[in-house]
């Protein structure tokens, strides 16, 4: 359908230069007084480097076509499908700055470039913000775990301080005479009690030596397997024996058990330097 000559197209502004935006209007006619007011699909619209086609529109039975051109002079607009009918031979006209041999044709607005480094800077962002959430996960998952771990290390470590420094005021007392041998072996039985309550988290404090029997110690608390539940048993019924039997009890005696406390206490401190965090 060729336009028709009692149509008047006029094109929005009047004046309109290369790369502007204008807009054609285009009365109908007849044939298209059905239409009803709407948007026309641009995919049935052929593609050309002389002008862009941004929209085109029925309203008020007119043609409604924003462009934007791209060449100076009488640039016609690609062929308009409405329904069944094709509307062709539209022109509009466009004017130059340069007039003459030197006017130009524009090409269309090229896609913009990124800036360079653009890549690795949303790389690195997204790498770095992929780190910072798996650290925040971690922390939310094992933090309590890994605190909870660094508390009880603490607490052994405050145990054994405590423990060496009540033994060797015990042997001191002793090789001066000042503690006899009864008073040191409960003083050495009692820093044992309380150094195992505070190191291994188990109350014995109050516990008869036949009641250790029935205690279950954590595999990497003790320095090695010899010191069992059994071991304290009877370590503590030596104590009491001696201590309870009203016989002079020999300062070698009194030595060697305080020196099994003593030596205990250094291999649990070793056993724990040793334990990774």
């Amino acid at each position: 359908c060729a336009q028709s000559e009692n149509a008047l197209p006029y094109q929005i502004p009047q004046t309109i230069y290369i790369g502007d935006n204008g807009r054609l209007v285009y009365p109908l006619d007849t044939l298209f007084f059905h239409l009803s007011n709407g948007i026309v699909s641009l995919d049935s619209i052929p593609k050309t480097e002389e002008i862009i086609i941004h929209r085109v529109e029925v309203k008020d039975a007119s043609l409604i076509v924003d462009f934007q051109p791209f060449r100076t002079g009488a640039v016609r607009l690609p062929p308009i499908l409405i329904e069944d009918k094709v509307i062709d031979g539209l022109e509009i006209t466009v004017a130059s700055l340069i007039e003459g041999k030197d006017a130009a044709v524009l090409s269309p607005a090229a896609a913009p470039v990124n800036a360079p480094g653009t890549l690795w800077i949303i790389v690195g962002g997204s790498l770095a913000i992929l780190s910072i959430s798996g650290a925040a996960l971690f922390a939310v998952l094992r933090g309590s775990h890994v605190f909870s771990r660094f508390r009880q290390k603490m607490r052994k470590r405050r145990a054994i301080r405590n423990a060496e420094r009540s033994v060797k005021r015990i042997k001191l007392q002793v090789e001066k005479g000042t503690l006899p041998a009864a008073a040191a072996l409960s003083a050495a039985s009692v820093e044992l009690r309380l150094f195992l309550e505070n190191y291994c988290g188990i109350n014995c404090r109050s516990l008869v030596p036949v009641e250790f029997l029935s205690l279950t110690f954590s595999e990497t608390a003790m320095p090695d397997e010899s010191y069992t539940p059994r071991y304290f048993a009877e370590f503590f019924t030596r104590c009491d024996t001696l201590r309870f039997s009203g016989k002079n009890i020999a300062a070698a005696t009194v030595h060697d058990l305080i020196g099994e406390v003593e030596t205990f206490i250094r291999r649990a401190a070793v056993t724990l330097r040793r334990t990774p965090r």
